[in-house]
């Protein structure tokens, strides 16, 4: 396992996968999607957008625990996709970690945010 970077995906299938658990809201600006991450580091998560497919991929370190190689916590790889519509800004898309969640900003894209619609007097 690899201290300085985030593994492969081959490497990830080493690993014990898991989904993590994910709340989606609708915001006024959009929607806020939270996901748990416990025992990830910023350095270890990796988001990515491709063809409308937000994919997180993050791991833990393993824990070693001094004197026996049985009181250790192994790490553990985490990977979620969400499919995106269209009418997301996926070029203004926010992301923060902050204990455990990490917080995810997806704005409307202009075409999709409501307007007025100014009426003509004749």
């Amino acid at each position: 396992m690899t201290t300085d970077a985030l593994q492969t995906t081959d490497q990830q299938r080493l690993l014990r996968t898991q989904t993590p658990r994910a709340d989606i809201y609708a915001v006024e600006a959009g929607y806020q999607a939270q996901l748990e991450l416990p025992g990830v580091a910023s350095d270890d998560l990796h988001i990515t957008l491709e063809h409308s497919t937000l994919t997180v991929r993050a791991q833990t370190r393993p824990i070693r625990y001094a004197g026996s190689e049985a009181n250790s916590i192994e790490a553990l790889a985490y990977e979620r996709h969400f499919r995106l519509s269209d009418a997301i800004d996926g070029s203004a898309i926010q992301a923060e970690l902050k204990d455990g969640l990490l917080t995810l900003t997806l704005p409307k894209a202009e075409r999709a945010q409501p307007r007025t619609i100014p009426v003509a007097l004749n």
